[in-house]
């Protein structure tokens, strides 16, 4: 269950991530006034994050989780 559990956790964080993340951008960006991009790149940045955020976990989780 603890899997479950950790990619649950995961997508959330990642979720939650995103929207910062693009806040971010924004910022940097302010002459966009739209926010399109095309259903495979977000796929792939969402898959992107997800992986990056297991890695980071195999690395630095206390009890070296098996979310990698």
């Amino acid at each position: 269950m603890k899997l479950e559990e950790d990619n649950k956790r995961i997508e959330e964080a990642v979720r939650d991530a995103e929207h910062f993340f693009w806040e971010e951008i924004c910022v940097h960006f302010p002459e966009v006034r739209t926010g399109d991009l095309d259903p495979g790149t977000v796929f792939a940045l969402n898959i992107a994050m997800e992986n990056a955020v297991r890695i980071w976990l195999g690395y630095n989780a206390p009890d070296n989780s098996n979310t990698t």
